[in-house]
């Protein structure tokens, strides 16, 4: 199902993704061929090799510059490289070539602030080793450029704008998330997602 409503607090977007299995659709902004797909009511590990990043963007923005992207992991890590990573987007352009993205690895978490849509062009600000798990919560938000990464309401990593590193204001608003292989690595899957104001 795919949710969008506004609160009193501001926007809030959601999709638990229970539909037939196959492309995600509904709006999504997707950024390549070899998107992720449905399988049993969640985004299902891709299959393809060496496909790299592949993105998702709500195709609304958020109201104001505090917001946040959140989803339940699903499935495993296929190895410890920085590219097999699930990724938690926000404040991004339209076409995520501005945004900033927390990534979930096998053993390992960071923070960039990419000026490219493909992951491997981004700026890592913050980094920490973490092992994370399947049914575990992340959530990605910013507030008053404080930029915090929690797994289960405990936060394991944050870092703070220093000023000038992240681009905010309208234009700037959008949030989504990424899943990503290296070969036929696999990074974590994800379901239940929302996102919109913090």
């Amino acid at each position: 199902m795919f949710v969008a409503r506004k609160a009193s607090h501001g926007a809030l977007y959601s999709d638990n993704f229970n539909r037939p299995n196959g492309n995600v659709g509904n709006g999504w902004v997707m950024a390549n061929s070899a998107n992720p797909t449905i399988v049993s009511n969640a985004i299902g590990q891709n299959a393809v090799n060496n496909a790299g990043d592949m993105w998702a963007l709500w195709p609304t923005q958020s109201l104001s510059d505090s917001m946040f992207s959140q989803c339940t992991i699903v499935g495993s890590a296929g190895g410890s490289s920085s590219a097999i990573v699930l990724g938690l987007t926000i404040n991004a352009n339209a076409n995520r070539t501005n945004h900033v993205t927390a990534y979930i690895g096998q053993n390992t978490v960071y923070i960039c602030a990419n000026t490219s849509a493909a992951s491997s062009a981004g700026n890592s600000l913050k980094s920490a080793s973490y092992t994370a798990s399947a049914a575990q919560v992340a959530r990605f938000s910013s507030s008053s450029g404080t930029y915090t990464l929690t797994i289960n309401g405990s936060a394991v990593l944050s870092w703070t704008d220093p000023g000038g590193t992240v681009t905010t204001g309208a234009g700037y608003r959008y949030c989504g998330w990424s899943t990503s292989c290296s070969g036929t690595n696999q990074s974590f899957a994800l379901d239940n997602w929302s996102g919109g104001d913090n």
